[in-house]
């Protein structure tokens, strides 16, 4: 029994810190700041400011989204998340924050007059090498009136 508990010990602790390094996202917050300013290309030619749905989280949606537009960046909550993010043309490129960690990048098109959709990755930049392998998810946004 001393000799499992021996053995134990040492194997959850090596379990738990390989926990904490897979579960921390790949992208730091200087690293995001420096990607959404070099994709501001183009004059926006959307205006963000206002709700927004992006599904019922319920559903598999993101939730809720409420914006706030200056110039080309947006910012607000997005679900559960606080969204960055900067419109480019007709693109948007953002990224999801939950405690001051990114958690998921993204990119969208305007599909409409008031709707964009596009995709998010997991802990990777979305048009990076990393995200190639990363897990990716649609997103969709569409103006409330």
């Amino acid at each position: 029994m001393q000799r499992v508990r021996i053995l134990l010990f040492p194997s959850l602790l090596v379990m738990f810190f390989c926990s904490c390094l897979m579960s921390n996202p790949a992208v730091t917050s200087q690293g995001f700041e420096t990607w959404l300013t070099a994709k501001m290309t183009a004059a926006p030619q959307a205006d963000l400011t206002g709700k927004w749905d992006a599904g019922s989280a319920v559903s598999g949606g993101w939730g809720e989204g409420n914006f706030i537009q200056e110039q080309a960046n947006f910012s607000g909550t997005l679900g559960l998340y606080y969204i960055k993010g900067v419109v480019s043309g007709s693109d948007l490129y953002f990224a999801l924050i939950s405690n001051g960690v990114v958690y998921y990048t993204g990119t969208m098109s305007q599909t409409g007059a008031d709707s964009f959709a596009g995709k998010a990755v997991k802990n990777a930049l979305v048009d990076s090498e990393a995200a190639k392998t990363a897990e990716t998810y649609a997103i969709s946004f569409q103006k409330m009136n």
